[in-house]
């Protein structure tokens, strides 16, 4: 697993796609389709065993497990008939200690239908835009170094890996003379 960061002023148009998805902020009133989204997301097994346990773990990140829920960055592009094509999740700060102390992207997921058609790049750019509006400069997120589309669009948005500094660079800076 690979952590990234990225600048949120490193935003780029969808290229030119026209969408039939609007977007808007994620609402509590969200939690049981975002868990089917996840659950489905993801090959069986990978993230969560069961569509039970997927919409507990939604609930458990808007309860503040993987730090508190950023509504203005977390965002979701409904379909025409108004499911759920693609989500974003974003925290305030991630509660590990291995990832940059800035805000943090959870989760992109998208119907498997509706990938590579630019709406993770979509809400991406409108995530990073209420991050930068909100005074960030900063964003990271975690990936898989098996996906590459994935890392792909990371590093079309200026998102380059990120090293948790060492301990003997981390304490207290003495100059010599």
């Amino acid at each position: 697993m690979l952590t990234l960061v990225g600048r949120t002023s490193q935003q780029q148009a969808s290229e030119g796609r026209q969408h039939a998805f609007t977007t808007r902020v994620v609402r509590g009133t969200d939690i049981h389709n975002l868990g089917k989204l996840y659950f489905e997301a993801y090959d069986p097994g990978v993230a969560c065993a069961s569509l039970s346990e997927a919409i507990e773990d939604i609930e458990a990140s808007f309860a503040g497990k993987y730090g508190d829920l950023w509504l203005p960055a977390s965002r979701i592009a409904l379909m025409p008939g108004g499911g759920l094509a693609a989500a974003i999740m974003t925290v305030q700060r991630a509660p590990w200690s291995d990832v940059p102390d800035t805000p943090f992207i959870i989760e992109i997921l998208a119907d498997r239908r509706f990938r590579r058609q630019g709406l993770a790049r979509q809400l991406l750019n409108e995530s990073m835009s209420a991050l930068r509006h909100s005074g960030h400069e900063l964003v990271g997120l975690r990936v898989s170094e098996a996906n590459e589309a994935a890392l792909a669009l990371y590093g079309q948005l200026g998102f380059s890996e990120w090293h948790r500094p060492d301990a003997a660079q981390s304490g207290p800076v003495t100059h010599q003379q």
